[in-house]
């Protein structure tokens, strides 16, 4: 770890649902988290329960991102049921705090992060909610 990183409870749920889903490729401005939603039915099986995600997506998270490491989001959904976020502008501050955290941004994080670091951030049970919540999304 290079410096010690700020977590509030937004920062710690958008950690949870990177490292659950994040995939970053060779794009400098661009990264996307793989949802599980079709696991829950597709656009086509569910339009209801799609729009309430859909919704969620852009008003909430999107919000997050925003105000967190200034990125915009968007959502793709296909009738297969697979979802996906993709987060697009500078994401230097967001991979500076993921490689301030020893996570390398590279391909799918799920699987390859140490959790150790981020687990030593979440000082109180609100943080360490939010953080499992993004993860459980994911």
């Amino acid at each position: 770890m290079n410096q010690k990183i700020t977590i509030n409870t937004d920062k710690a749920y958008l950690l949870g649902l990177i490292i659950g889903g994040g995939f970053f490729g060779n794009a400098e401005d661009y990264f996307q988290i793989k949802l599980p939603y079709k696991k829950w039915g597709s656009i086509i099986d569910n339009p209801q329960r799609a729009g309430a995600i859909a919704k969620d997506i852009v008003t909430k998270v999107n919000a997050m991102f925003r105000a967190i490491y200034n990125l915009s989001i968007q959502y793709e959904a296909t009738d297969k049921g697979n979802w996906t976020i993709l987060c697009e502008g500078d994401i230097s501050e967001l991979k500076a705090d993921l490689q301030n955290l020893g996570i390398e941004c590279e391909g799918e994080l799920r699987g390859n992060v140490d959790l150790q670091p981020i687990i030593d951030l979440l000082v109180d049970d609100n943080l360490k909610r939010r953080f499992v919540a993004g993860l459980a999304d994911t």
